[in-house]
């Protein structure tokens, strides 16, 4: 038996022998959980997110054969930049969002993860492409925060009530982008970088 799994949960199974198989799922050194929570259900199509779903949905449901922490990244990607355009729009600004400069935030992420492994890092490479991407006259900001979990509702609120976060989203001439990291480990654990720059005369 190599995985089980419900409207809510996956569970893999580390044993190879059927013998040693034991079905108290709460044993981590039997099963492991799949690092999602009732926010990603919907990401990875498993079943339909209803209270009270019908008959329907109790059919086989077809999904991607394979997903991936790509996947993961970009979901949380688009639901913090919606959040961003929502919080802006409410201040009457106009959010632009500058997708070059959220494939070079990818650089600054692994540098933080190197960081955060006592590993040495390249943060001069970031530095030196940042000047290149920035105008005379304009600054990047940049503020990362670092999760232990996938529970994506609770991302946006810890960002937002950052002093740093709150001071550049006030800003009506800037461009904005996020890029997020997930970085899958042993035992259910898990290490979520969220990222948000902006760019622009500020």
């Amino acid at each position: 038996m190599d995985t089980i799994f419900n409207h809510r949960r996956i569970l893999v199974c580390h044993n190879e022998e059927p013998s040693q198989v034991s079905f108290d799922f709460s044993d981590h050194r039997s099963w492991l959980w799949a690092p999602v929570d009732e926010e990603m259900l919907d990401v990875l199509r498993l079943y339909p997110c209803r209270k009270c779903p019908g008959f329907a949905d109790l059919l086989l449901h077809r999904w991607s054969p394979s997903w991936n922490v790509e996947t993961l990244e970009e979901a949380i990607e688009d639901r913090l930049l919606a959040a961003i355009r929502t919080h802006r729009e409410a201040l009457g600004n106009i959010t632009m969002v500058d997708r070059h400069l959220g494939q070079l935030l990818h650089v600054a992420l692994v540098n933080l993860e190197y960081e955060r492994r006592g590993m040495q890092s390249q943060s001069s490479v970031f530095e030196n492409l940042a000047t290149r991407v920035c105008a005379p006259g304009e600054v990047l900001r940049a503020t990362p925060v670092q999760f232990n979990h996938l529970r994506v509702s609770l991302f946006w609120p810890a960002l937002s009530q950052r002093s740093t976060v709150q001071e550049i989203l006030a800003k009506p001439q800037a461009s904005f982008a996020v890029r997020c990291r997930v970085v899958l480990q042993p035992e259910t654990t898990v290490a979520t970088w969220v990222l948000l720059a902006a760019k622009g005369r500020i």
